[in-house]
């Protein structure tokens, strides 16, 4: 689920050869997207050749819409001009410890496959503190470096289109993460990580243990 996995709406488009263009549209918390699609009705294809009926429909968090070729850059130009409004807060499941994830992921994965009517569970981690890698607590990551990864001990956090939030609060080495467990697939080998929806720096004026055992590493060095 692109929405899902990016943290953003998702519009996509497929050409069906047909005179026509077949849509899904997934909203992620941020946008209506019923009122989206009711916004840009004259860009959808007419239903059983009434004029007054258009081939789309849907909800808040999902729908579906056939477009006339000719008007694809009309509704391309305005799903892109709607503004995001992320909510304060994302909705969670479980308050969990960083520690438990992998824990987590076993008994989450009992009760795939997740869907409509089961939705897959959010988790809320208090306080995810960053370990050491390579000299780095976190890396930004992607063909623009917009997404970022936080290092942890076990677990690994991955930020789809969050690296500049991240940023903005200074990298901080402890951060609240709502989110869900995935498993990453990459060269043939799985590993569990947190996928990140929503992130917020915690307001202490302590050091990390991790960033205190790193930098007792290099005194010694």
């Amino acid at each position: 689920n692109i929405a899902s996995d990016y943290n953003v709406p998702a519009f996509v488009v497929t050409n069906t050869h047909l005179g026509e263009l077949k849509g899904s549209a997934r909203g992620n918390d941020m946008i209506n997207v019923k009122e989206v699609l009711d916004s840009n009705i004259d860009c959808y294809v007419n239903k059983n050749g009434h004029s007054s009926e258009k081939k789309y429909g849907g909800h808040e968090g999902a729908g579906g819409f056939s477009l006339k070729p000719e008007k694809f850059d009309i509704f391309k130009q305005s799903v892109e001009s709607i503004p995001l409004d992320k909510k304060e807060k994302y909705a969670y499941d479980f308050d969990i410890k960083q520690s438990d994830i992998p824990m987590w992921y076993h008994i989450k994965s009992q009760y795939a496959p997740f869907g409509i009517g089961n939705p897959e569970p959010v988790f809320h981690i208090d306080c995810f503190e960053s370990s050491p890698r390579y000299s780095k607590f976190s890396e930004c990551i992607g063909s623009q470096k917009q997404h970022v990864k936080i290092f942890g001990a076990g677990c690994d956090a991955l930020g789809f289109n969050l690296a500049s939030q991240y940023q903005k609060i200074n990298s901080p080495k402890r951060v609240e993460l709502i989110g869900k467990i995935a498993i990453n697939y990459h060269n043939g080998k799985q590993k569990i990580q947190f996928l990140i929806k929503e992130l917020h720096k915690i307001e202490r004026h302590y050091q990390p243990s991790a960033e205190l055992d790193f930098l007792k590493q290099l005194a010694n060095n």
